[in-house]
Parts: structure tokens; C-alpha cells; sequence
């Protein structure tokens, strides 16, 4: 999931890129218009599953702490 995150935020952070370019540029034409309107509807897009996979990674992080202190408790029962 990391190495999903890390491919994510590199392309989040090329579309950037191209985004500025094409503010740049002369957004009259109808072709760069509609280049800039697709290329903001993708880094919606991937911001948008970005947010997903760190929310995922903290629901992962928190069930293994809970997980963790459940079988540490369990382990201090089991020994008295």
C-alpha cells in the first residue's frame, strides 16, 4: 500500500505540474481549456483515493495498537 501511495502522490504531483503549465498557457483555446478541465477532474480524483488509502492506513494502524494491547492483556491473564 505504501509503494500505491508513493506512485499516487508522484503522478498527483506531475498533473501539478502540467496544471500550472496550462494556466500558463492561453486557456482561450478551446482544446487547452479542456485539457486544463481534465487535468484538474484527475487530481480531484487522485487526491480523492490519496485521502482513501491514509485513512485505510490509519484504521490499519489503530486495529494492530488495539490488536497489540488486547493480546498483551490477554498474555498478562493467561500468566497469573
Amino acid at each position: 500500500m505504501r509503494e500505491l501511495l508513493k506512485m499516487l502522490k508522484l503522478k498527483l504531483a506531475n498533473l501539478l505540474i502540467r496544471e500550472k503549465m496550462l494556466r500558463n498557457s492561453d486557456t482561450s483555446h478551446p482544446i487547452n481549456a479542456r485539457n486544463l478541465e481534465q487535468i484538474r477532474s484527475q487530481i480531484k480524483s487522485l487526491q480523492i483515493k490519496i485521502d482513501m488509502i491514509d485513512v485505510l492506513q490509519s484504521v490499519e494502524h489503530e486495529f494492530k495498537r488495539k490488536r497489540s494491547i488486547l493480546d498483551a492483556t490477554e498474555q498478562d491473564g493467561s500468566s497469573q
